[in-house]
């Protein structure tokens, strides 16, 4: 299961502020970061309408979005801001 919220969100969240606070550690981390946002987004998130997305959860490895959203899943644009601000993200 994929999901951007109570499922995950913690892991996703530790990865970027140790990536941030271990600048010596910062490119492995970083690295770790981006694979893990990149598959996740890919797998939990759909087109709404042209430039809009939704996040909800994958089941299976294979399959789309579901539309259900967890309530945790609203702090996803705040952590993604902030690896990208900092230059974790590119």
């Amino acid at each position: 299961r994929v999901s951007m919220g109570s499922g995950g969100d913690s892991f996703y969240e530790y990865v970027l502020k140790q990536a941030l606070q271990r600048p010596a550690s910062m490119p492995r981390l970083a690295r770790q970061y981006r694979e893990i946002i990149d598959t996740a987004v890919s797998r939990s998130s759909g087109w709404i309408s042209k430039g809009r997305r939704f996040v909800g959860e994958s089941q299976r490895a294979r399959s789309g979005p579901s539309s259900k959203m967890e309530h945790l899943a609203c702090f996803l644009p705040g952590m993604l801001a902030l690896g990208h601000g900092s230059g974790v993200a590119a």
